[in-house]
């Protein structure tokens, strides 16, 4: 049981917000096995970093001695290896063997300028690029001080078949979004569906942002643009890359013809590379594919792939989870295809209220999810005591608890232990934030990013989270500035929240057979649980501000406030099939 859990390394400072993986213009090229890359220009350290891990060699070439020190520090400080540098300037001693790059990066600005000013460097350049060399230059808005592309066109025209980009966000070093400029319906999607990437952290900013990123006169006259030119013209053909067509075809799925565009958003490197793929003439994409920032990652596609296939078994609408489409690796990442669901995201669609009839479909959803999967044979409430003591010892390997504190949590998990009934372990998605909820056009929840998903999980634990991710969402919409103490007064018994946790939880157990005795210990380690994951976000240094730790800290002083018994009654509505309907 758990074993997606027992797998996982959680180290604190591991998935911190602000350090994700750099280049993301990468995942356009045709293969993402690369041997040596130039770049003309200093990249940003984001994207020097990953270009070091991912090819044998980086060149970078400089326009001064200054940006030689720039670089110099960059290397030092993050201690990157395999990167030399040389001098723009001199180019007589740059010196490239013939078809030796199999990547050319042009850094906007300087690196641009660099290029238009020497004709010798071009030539050397030229010379230098393999029979599959790909060029990516960022060429910036046609109102940026960077050459636009007719000033750099003719240029560009010497390293190959350029293909160009519709990018995003508008004025931002490291792109977010890349669309093929000539797939305008696949622009307006990215828009609708605010997958463009944002350049500003300010809310009101970012609602500017998206309200102009959305206006296509805006968007003809400040687009940002880019253009990757590749050294065979066989390559050139607006189709999705290489590498994504093969994976896709050893899977006997053909998506040669289907327009399509790639977001990387996200701050954190958990947080996929997404292809999303079009019929031609259609608004809505027919697949959605995945693609791991790093190697490290990759145990979250190959889990989710696994999961949907065991999924696809149950009697659950096809609409209300990804279909598995192909999966396969590539330079060490993992890929995952799967059917496109459409809906409107979960937050955008709820009234945030406990009478909420999507929360209460969504609750649905998850206790017949529950009661379509329960096993109550696969284990018994001594082996579930075992795995949560595990969790328990790596837990107070990361946080601290008072010696109090340890032994009431120490008594609930040994409270399981001895019972003298069979406690079920069900299908856990594992992450059902309302975040990866979506509201199809036919009022029915669909759950998606089943990463996290345990074919022999903890009953109730998603029941708890989804819960409690619906009252941050109802909490932050009134801007508490805490979120804490917010949470805690709507999970008192005498709110409606509180009312609904208390109602929902109760139907699970009847539903599945459930003693309710297991409920305290079962909310108790779902928190201990969310704390591990939650520790990977943190610094060693904010561990004890970690919101599940002290949600787990603040039941664990007060445990009248676990679903007490006074909890006033509520109406029951009936638990439907898995359909919604």
């Amino acid at each position: 049981m758990l074993d997606t859990t027992l797998a996982t390394d959680f180290i604190p400072g591991t998935n911190l917000k602000d350090a994700v993986a750099g280049a993301n213009w990468l995942f356009l090229l045709p293969s993402l096995e690369v041997a040596r890359i130039v770049s003309v220009g200093v990249p940003p350290l984001s994207t020097l970093s990953t270009l070091s891990k991912l090819a044998q060699s980086v060149t970078v070439l400089c326009s001064s001695a200054t940006e030689l020190r720039y670089l110099s520090s960059l290397v030092d400080k993050s201690n990157l290896q395999r990167i030399t540098s040389n001098r723009i300037n001199d180019c007589t001693s740059l010196v490239f063997e013939e078809q030796s790059i199999d990547v050319l990066l042009i850094v906007p600005g300087i690196g641009a300028k660099s290029l238009l000013l020497s004709d010798s460097l071009c030539t050397q350049l030229r010379n230098g690029l393999s029979s599959q060399g790909v060029t990516f230059v960022d060429l910036g808005c046609p109102h940026s001080s960077a050459p636009s592309v007719s000033t750099l066109s003719g240029k560009l025209a010497q390293f190959g078949f350029p293909s160009l980009y519709w990018m995003t966000p508008i004025a931002c070093r490291e792109m977010q979004g890349a669309v093929p400029l000539t797939y305008s319906t696949v622009i307006d999607y990215f828009c609708e569906k605010n997958l463009y990437g944002a350049h500003f952290r300010s809310r009101p900013l970012r609602t500017v942002e998206g309200f102009l990123a959305r206006q296509p006169a805006f968007n003809r006259m400040f687009r940002r643009c880019g253009a990757m030119i590749v050294s065979s013209g066989s390559q050139a053909t607006g189709q999705p890359p290489q590498y994504l067509k093969g994976i896709a075809e050893n899977c006997g799925v053909c998506i040669d013809d289907l327009e399509w565009g790639l977001s990387a958003m996200g701050n954190y490197n958990s947080r996929k590379v997404l292809f999303f793929l079009f019929d031609r003439s259609t608004t809505m994409p027919r697949f959605v594919a995945k693609i791991t920032r790093t190697p490290e990652l990759n145990y979250r596609l190959e889990n989710e792939y696994k999961a949907l296939k065991l999924l696809n078994r149950l009697t659950i609408p096809p609409e209300s989870i990804p279909q598995p489409a192909f999966f396969g690796h590539h330079a060490g990442l993992a890929i995952l295809g799967q059917s496109a669901v459409d809906g409107v995201p979960f937050r955008d669609a709820t009234t945030r209220s406990p009478n909420c009839q999507l929360i209460r479909a969504a609750v649905d959803w998850l206790i017949t999810l529950g009661a379509l999967t329960q096993d109550p044979d696969a284990s018994t409430p001594a082996d579930i005591a075992h795995v949560l003591r595990i969790l328990f010892r790596r837990f107070v390997a990361i946080y601290r608890l008072t010696p109090e504190q340890h032994t009431y949590l120490t008594d609930q998990i040994g409270s399981l232990e001895d019972l003298p009934y069979r406690i079920p372990l069900v299908f856990q998605h594992g992450d059902p934030g309302t975040w990866n909820v979506l509201v199809t056009h036919s009022r029915r929840v669909a759950f998606l990013d089943w990463e996290a998903a345990e074919p022999r999980g903890m009953p109730l634990w998603d029941l708890f989270y989804f819960l409690r991710s619906c009252i941050a969402t109802a909490t932050r919409s009134r801007r508490a500035r805490r979120f804490l103490a917010p949470f805690l007064q709507n999970m008192h018994h005498d709110s409606r929240f509180g009312s609904l946790m208390h109602d929902s939880t109760k139907r699970y157990c009847e539903t599945l057979q459930i003693p309710f005795e297991i409920v305290r210990p079962l909310f108790l380690t779902c928190w201990m649980h969310r704390a591990l994951k939650e520790a990977t976000r943190l610094t060693p240094a904010r561990l004890e501000d970690g919101h599940y730790v002290n949600l787990l800290r603040h039941y664990i002083q007060h445990p009248n406030h676990t679903f007490p018994a006074s909890c006033p009654p509520v109406s029951v509505w009936p638990c439907p099939a898995i359909t919604n309907s």
